[in-house]
């Protein structure tokens, strides 16, 4: 819920709150960013109670869990779970056999879920270290923060720092791998033109050197120094190998890094880990569910199935189905298995019949999708700045949470959300407005 935003003199706002103030302040908070936007500017966090928001955590933290317990039940390998998903070799060329792809494959991971009905309900699993937002939460969270207080200055509101929580992480690992340069390397590159500048990588750079840790932004050819030995031990692996593959930048230089001890945050396995097949195994069931997996699974996940012309079953009825995805379009999400960012989604309530039906046959002939049930996200209200009416507007949006978990820390949650007359995909990338959760202060 948020204050009452219509009172002459709400408590967020203080006295000499000015939304074109405010709004200058965030754009300053998320300048340099990408998938930011220069017009609508959301001044206010969306806020839940500090119950809320810890629960919704606990039903993260536990989704993961089982989400890793699925990937690697009855001894699954690396190379086992690529066969098992029939994933494409090519496009995990750094995949190795070490222990550490298992061991550390999920200490980096953003759930994305929508509040549907009062529920929290999972749509899909990001996890590695190409998880985009923790710079935007980390500057929203500091902005917002400094912005909205009490009468006695205190601040209104609180949230995790994903720089704190990967600070600890980072820590972790080099104590845990000794014997090379001490730091991090967070690696990503400037030829991708989703980034406007290093500031996206510079900030976190910045925080973690005023806290005595060596950090560093490297491309990948920066991964050893001028005498071929690394810079450093840990490297942050800000990259989707998809997107280097179609910019032309070349692997070499981070298999070379590996090879001479390199510990990737996170490993290779992490991309098998977020392949959304796996949430149709989860939602199928596995043999070693108890009854309050499965309940909670019903309850949180919604039905997910493999498309395949095949019979299911459906919330207790046996169907066929490719049928019951023809016949009941609005009820249902087509997803890629291996995509990302809302690329390839289909909504069923969105799209024509015929659109639906050539998604659904395209599906079924090409393979690697899933179908999602589709959860209705609850509407809550946020205040924008709108920069071309120079006016603070109220708007019903809704919106789409990415709980991010830190080495099975809470570390911030990035939301994205629409107004709720605009349809399609609720994605950063695809034009939503950013935003931040945050929890009332106690």
């Amino acid at each position: 819920m948020l204050p009452d935003i219509a009172s002459p003199s709400p408590l967020w706002s203080g006295p000499d709150f000015q939304p074109e103030e405010q709004a200058e302040r965030v754009s300053d908070a998320l300048r340099g960013l990408p998938y930011t936007s220069a017009e609508s500017i959301a001044l206010h966090p969306v806020v839940v109670s500090t119950e809320e928001h810890d629960s919704h955590y606990r039903v993260v933290s536990q989704f993961t869990r089982l989400l890793e317990r699925t990937c690697w039940e009855g001894g699954t390998t690396p190379y086992d779970l690529l066969n098992r998903l029939g994933a494409v070799p090519e496009r995990h060329r750094l995949l190795t056999d070490s222990p550490r792809e298992r061991d550390w494959a999920a200490c980096m991971s953003r759930t994305d879920a929508v509040v549907s009905g009062g529920v929290l309900r999972v749509l899909e699993c990001n996890i590695g270290g190409a998880i985009g937002g923790p710079p935007h939460i980390q500057m929203m969270t500091e902005c917002h923060r400094d912005a909205f207080r009490g009468p006695q200055g205190a601040p209104l509101y609180d949230a995790p720092e994903p720089f704190a929580a990967r600070h600890a992480l980072y820590a972790r690992a080099c104590s845990e791998f000794p014997g090379g340069p001490p730091g991090v390397a967070l690696l990503g590159s400037m030829r991708d033109p989703d980034y406007p500048g290093r500031r996206f990588f510079d900030l976190e750079v910045d925080y973690l050197r005023a806290r005595g840790m060596a950090a560093d932004f490297v491309e990948p050819e920066q991964l050893l120094g001028p005498d071929g030995g690394l810079r450093h031990t840990v490297v942050l692996s800000h990259f989707m190998q998809l997107d280097w593959d179609r910019l032309g930048i070349g692997l070499e230089p981070v298999l070379e890094a590996q090879r001479r001890g390199a510990h990737l945050l996170a490993p290779e396995s992490a991309f098998l880990l977020q392949n959304k097949t796996v949430l149709a195994w989860m939602s199928r069931g596995r043999p070693w569910m108890s009854a309050e997996d499965r309940a909670f699974l019903d309850r949180h996940l919604p039905w997910t199935r493999e498309v395949a012309d095949e019979p299911a079953r459906y919330h207790g009825e046996a169907v066929d189905l490719p049928r019951l995805l023809r016949e009941r379009r609005n009820e249902f999400v087509l997803k890629p298995v291996a995509d990302y960012g809302g690329h390839g989604v289909v909504m069923g309530c969105e799209s024509t019949q015929p659109d639906w039906d050539r998604a659904v046959d395209r599906a079924l002939a090409e393979g690697g999708h899933v179908v999602q049930e589709y959860a209705r996200p609850d509407s809550v209200v946020v205040p924008h700045y709108r920069t071309s009416l120079r006016r603070r507007q109220d708007v019903s949006v809704r919106p789409v949470y990415g709980f991010n978990l830190f080495d099975g820390k809470p570390a911030g949650c990035l939301v994205r959300h629409a107004p709720d007359d605009v349809g399609g995909v609720v994605n950063a990338g695809l034009g939503a407005s950013i935003n931040v959760l945050m929890h009332a202060a106690n």
